[in-house]
């Protein structure tokens, strides 16, 4: 990330498929090309820090966690980076970038479990997914809670699940009844517009990847569900599909 700021009130701006600090915008082409002379000529410097010949500009801290999970995203997100050269390997740790609020899984029995997420337990969220990707569940839903005024609560839900070597992905939104499904093969083109493929997948490497992309930015995904023909929006009663997906404690 290029540049640094004396503050604690970042104030973060869409950018591509996600967000950025706003002090890391450049308004012009001209901003951007003004120091580029000692940017470059810091590069030669070796590992580049806060401080040194001239005064660095840029910040080495910004990806203390998970760093390559953090590029992988920023390729995608950031940068435009087809997935197939930007993604997690299937049974990656994952990555939740604010923690969730309930779990359910299903076992391949049927048995059905449902967990309230506290403090001490967030992880499970994390590692119940890998146990997914591994075929070891037939069902997980991730819920997370959001606040969108005083007083309002509302819950989103990931939901995953499996059926003989086929996989589901959902999102589901109780504020405005929204249900959308993951294409499971990149978008169609026709007459000039991206449509979605098929939703049942075989392909565990792109359904891996829509996950992350997702809980990269979980405060932010509209950016992820309104690519072109990434996501398809179902057109079935909401609460009827809901009960279905979503059994909760």
């Amino acid at each position: 990330m290029y540049r640094t700021i004396d503050c604690n009130d970042v104030v973060y701006v869409p950018f591509g498929m996600g967000k950025l600090a706003e002090y890391s915008i450049f308004h012009s082409a001209q901003d951007l090309l003004r120091d580029m002379d000692l940017v470059l000529g810091q590069m030669g410097w070796g590992q580049l820090q806060a401080g040194g010949p001239g005064g660095w500009l840029w910040s080495c801290d910004v990806s203390r966690h998970d760093p390559k999970h953090k590029v992988l995203m920023a390729q995608q997100k950031l940068g435009g980076v087809p997935a197939a050269r930007g993604r997690n390997y299937s049974l990656a740790k994952f990555v939740l970038s604010r923690p969730a609020s309930e779990l359910e899984t299903v076992d391949p029995s049927g048995e059905r479990t449902v967990t309230a997420l506290r403090s001490g337990n967030y992880g499970l969220a994390a590692e119940r997914l890998i146990h997914f990707m591994m075929g070891k569940l037939a069902g997980v839903r991730v819920s997370w809670t959001f606040r969108p005024a005083e007083g309002e609560t509302e819950l989103r839900h990931l939901v995953l699940l499996q059926d003989q070597g086929k996989y589901m992905m959902f999102w589901l939104e109780d504020g405005n009844r929204r249900a959308l499904a993951y294409a499971s093969d990149e978008p169609r083109r026709f007459m000039g517009r991206a449509l979605p493929a098929c939703l049942v997948h075989e392909d565990l490497k792109r359904l891996r990847n829509g996950i992350d992309l997702l809980l990269d930015d979980i405060d932010n995904t509209e950016p992820v569900l309104s690519q072109p023909g990434q996501f398809a929006e179902l057109r079935t009663d909401y609460e009827e599909l809901r009960a279905a997906l979503v059994h909760e404690t």
